[in-house]
């Protein structure tokens, strides 16, 4: 019976590593729904100093007040770097 135990212990475990992490890994979580109408460029500079914790990536209010400050001229995105 022990062993019983310790192969379904196993296969658990092995169900986490493979299936479970990666999937908590490859799905992001969207932080902040975007807003409905389009940011001014001053709601924009407050959403982002508010979500500066936020990455762009994934906080679709922070990507959309970054692309509306990006439009207005009030920011610069950073060059990409290359490998």
């Amino acid at each position: 019976m022990e062993i019983f135990w310790t192969g379904v212990a196993t296969i658990a475990v092995l169900l986490i590593i493979f299936v479970v992490l990666p999937a908590m890994i490859d799905s992001p979580t969207k932080c902040h729904e975007p807003p409905l109408v389009r940011y001014t460029p001053e709601q924009a500079h407050r959403v982002t100093q508010k979500l500066k914790n936020c990455d762009v990536g994934m906080c679709e209010a922070k990507a959309c007040a970054f692309r509306t400050l990006c439009q207005a001229g009030r920011t610069v995105p950073a060059p990409m770097a290359k490998w």
